[in-house]
């Protein structure tokens, strides 16, 4: 199951390159402002338990300095996970239900083609047990 949403989420994200990367073609100066996206699979392992989100970011971009993110995200699997409570075994399972985020975003040009970029926002997430 992981592995089919795994390339699933990396043939769209291939699928959306590749009219990126057509354009990157182009001897023009780039356009330096307008709406950019990403869409993401995440998976994480904390002490054995793993959890999996697939997130996507919209973001729009303002002029040459400064941008906006928006990023919401849903959980796709969770993970158990056994404590010691005093000599009996506590079984919890945790899954992350949703997560929402928005961030300034600052660029600093370094060539027509290269930026480098730093984003500051606030983010939180949900999740069950």
């Amino acid at each position: 199951m992981k592995s089919l949403m795994f390339a699933a989420s990396a043939a769209a994200a291939l699928a959306a390159a590749l009219p990126a990367a057509a354009q990157g073609l182009s001897l023009a100066e780039p356009e330096h402002t307008g709406a950019y996206g990403e869409l993401g699979y995440n998976g994480t392992s904390v002490h054995g338990a793993g959890q999996s989100v697939i997130d996507g970011r919209l973001c729009w971009r303002f002029n040459r300095f400064l941008g906006v993110e928006g990023e919401l995200g849903v959980g796709v699997s969770g993970g158990d996970r056994t404590f010691d409570n005093a000599g009996t075994p506590l079984d919890v399972g945790v899954k992350q239900k949703f997560n929402e985020a928005a961030y300034a975003v600052g660029y600093l040009p370094l060539s027509p083609r290269l930026d480098l970029f730093a984003r500051a926002g606030y983010g939180a997430a949900q999740y069950k047990m």
